[in-house]
């Protein structure tokens, strides 16, 4: 069943990427090697790479029904990063994953984005809890949904 779109909330609006017009902002934050450190792969090298992955992403949303999108701030209109969800391969489990820009975004608007997916029933990954629980000096592991 795909993602209904666009998602909203008092502050995002979370839509599918418009790969031409979205590369330029989205280059901000895909070719930051601070804010794709953990990612694998790495920093994207430059605009041209970035739209052929957010072609990929418009690809994945029509195949799958899901994929990673753009997340607008509702307020100014400016597009502020990315959240979806994608197939762990090694795995293949589906998590949900996050790039905000890294000069404009904290831990409250990375929460807000998985919150507003949650509402439409997608959790947050297995990797993802365990993740949590280490930094919270918690033991074991996340049970498989």
């Amino acid at each position: 069943m795909p993602i209904p779109l666009p998602i909203e909330t008092e502050r995002l609006l979370v839509r599918p990427f418009a790969p031409e017009p979205d590369a330029r902002a989205m280059a901000e934050i895909y070719c930051d090697p601070e804010v794709m450190r953990f990612i694998p792969g790495g920093a994207l090298a430059d605009e041209k790479a970035v739209r052929s992955l957010l072609e990929r992403y418009a690809d994945a949303q029509d195949r799958q029904g899901f994929s990673s999108w753009a997340v607008v701030e509702r307020r100014t209109g400016r597009l502020i990063g990315d959240v979806g969800l994608g197939i762990f391969k090694p795995t293949g489990d589906i998590e949900l994953g996050l790039h905000p820009h890294a000069r404009l975004l904290g831990a409250r608007v990375r929460e807000r984005g998985g919150e507003s997916l949650s509402d439409c029933g997608a959790g947050p990954s297995r990797r993802i809890e365990d993740r949590r629980r280490r930094r919270s000096g918690e033991r074991g592991v996340a049970a498989r949904p």
